[in-house]
């Protein structure tokens, strides 16, 4: 690393280099993961209430099994159209099938005649690799962090048809050798118009609810018709639900509440107890509530999820089409072949995020600025890809996609988890009792539900072929999920940007330092003639 004046310099610059390209964008999946996040509190409170309730439906169960395996999948889902690769997924089955078909058919021919036995060893076996002296040269070039790619195993990937640049080995050469190894309880008031059996901070706490939200004030007489009904908002059910269903001690004030009532009759109860007392008598208030929740997050959800999918397959066809992607891969390559003194076919995608991160030990500027700055005499202007891309790759990186597993990090939105749930909570509800005029559409929810399921695992098998041709290893696939793929991009856009600057400012320094001395000469002569 540089001295202290270099790192507090860079850590400016490094504040004004990227807010350009990372504008706060109306990216929807922010203010769903909290809004989601606040509705599954809210759900799973009512949920373990409703336990006990619930009884499993083999209808249901069955209903929700042909779901899974119906051969119509809505295929236009929260505005996207995912016609095109349900189409390509149900061809690559069929061909799938067709090869094991004429696999499992076996040869037809007779079987080749047995070869003989291996010839006899003429001398004695060469001594291992790792025994046979060689030269140490007195300098040796900077070891590259990446994982190369064989030959052999660039058929149909990336790498196959780079096209051809020409590098200045001697420069590189020069610039990344060295010569030695781098290292790194109030009392209640008695009232007599009233009945009061709540604790003084209690009731305030209801009495300044009812205030605020009307709703809760005219709970009696709600309809909770929850296709007509859209007073209601979330805030009001999360507060219905910390005053009333997630209160810890609700059951044995309803039992005081109604003691009170028999005891006086004839005197009215305080507005916290009534309150109280009108929640309780609201018939399947819970599975209202679930349904209103679910019916109010569904759409968006879909939406967002929706739109993540879209993203990933627009932004993967068109790394595949990007020529500029392409001109970096291949100069990147041929300087990296320079380090490893040897024939190389490619390399792990991942080590274009750390080429900001290798210094020459001589200029101490890194392996992208001499990257870029031999770009910059054929191409000054020269980018990654679009804003639009940009933005897009940095969407995708804030959704976990991955299936198998919970979400690897808590701040990304894990889209199967959210399915799972939906999925849940709809089944939950129509198996209820209640469900009422909602059963169409908790029906036509469900199978828009699983039908999204099932374009992320479609989805995920066309991600898995798009890793083939960034010739990353099938073992590897698990690793390098579409968020991972999208943060590197992410990163080598930013870097990129950082760099073209860094190199754009250096004359800029000079020819202000230049006119600076000039105007100090001019000054000098000024008052000397004077």
């Amino acid at each position: 690393m540089g001295d202290q004046n270099v790192d507090s310099a860079t850590e400016n610059e490094d504040e004004d280099d990227v807010p350009e390209l990372r504008k706060k964008s109306d990216d929807p999946v922010e203010g769903l993961i909290s809004t989601l996040r606040k509705s599954k509190t809210i759900r799973n409170s009512f949920n373990q209430t409703n336990v006990v309730e619930r009884q499993v439906s083999q209808d249901l169960r069955q209903y929700v099994a042909s779901l899974y395996e119906d051969p119509e999948i809505v295929s236009f889902l929260g505005g996207q159209d995912f016609t095109l690769l349900i189409e390509e997924y149900d061809q690559a089955k069929k061909d799938s099938i067709s090869i094991s078909k004429t696999t499992q058919s076996g040869p037809t021919g007779p079987p080749p005649p047995p070869t003989g036995p291996p010839p006899p060893p003429t001398g004695p076996p060469p001594p291992p690799p790792g025994l046979i002296l060689q030269d140490i040269p007195a300098n040796r070039m900077v070891k590259l962090p990446w994982h190369t790619v064989r030959k052999e195993k660039i058929m149909d990937t990336v790498w196959e048809n780079l096209p051809e640049v020409k590098i200045n080995e001697e420069e590189i050469m020069k610039l990344f050798s060295v010569s030695r190894p781098i290292t790194q309880g109030q009392k209640a008031e008695k009232i007599l118009k009233i009945v009061n059996v709540l604790d003084m901070r209690r009731s305030n706490n209801i009495n300044i609810a009812l205030k605020r939200f009307k709703f809760l004030a005219n709970i009696e007489n709600a309809d909770f018709d929850c296709f007509e009904n859209e007073n209601i908002t979330k805030e009001e059910i999360e507060v219905l639900q910390k005053l009333f269903f997630l209160h810890p001690t609700i059951k044995e004030e309803l039992i005081q509440i109604e003691e009170a009532v028999e005891t006086y009759p004839d005197i009215p109860l305080g507005s916290a107890e009534q309150f109280l007392l009108n929640v309780k008598r609201v018939p399947n208030l819970k599975l209202k509530l679930s349904f209103y929740i679910f019916k109010l997050d569904y759409p968006a959800a879909e939406d967002v999820v929706s739109r993540s999918f879209k993203l990933l397959k627009v932004e993967t066809e068109s790394l595949k089409k990007n020529e500029q992607f392409s001109k970096l891969l291949s100069i990147v390559l041929e300087t990296g072949r320079l380090f490893e003194k040897k024939e190389v076919g490619g390399f792990e995608i991942d080590f274009l995020g750390q080429l900001d991160q290798i210094k020459d030990p001589i200029s101490k500027q890194t392996l992208l600025f001499h990257i870029l700055k031999k770009l910059a005499n054929s191409d000054p202007n020269f980018q990654v890809m679009t804003k639009a891309n940009y933005q897009n790759l940095i969407s995708i990186s804030k959704y976990d996609f991955s299936i198998i597993g919970g979400a690897k990090e808590q701040e990304k939105f894990n889209i199967h988890k959210c399915l799972e749930e939906f999925e849940e909570e709809c089944s939950m509800i129509l198996e209820s009792t209640w469900h009422g005029r909602a059963e169409t559409f908790l029906k036509e929810s469900l199978k828009r539900i699983i039908s999204m399921k099932r374009i992320q695992k479609m989805l995920l098998k066309d991600y898995s072929k798009f890793l083939d041709w960034l010739a990353i290893p099938s073992t590897n696939h698990a690793d390098f999920g579409p968020d991972k793929w999208a943060g590197v991009m992410v990163k080598l856009v930013e870097d990129v940007e950082k760099t073209n600057r860094e190199i754009l400012s250096k004359p800029k320094k000079k020819g202000k330092s230049s006119s600076i001395k000039a105007n100090l000469i001019q000054e000098l002569k000024l008052k000397t003639s004077n």
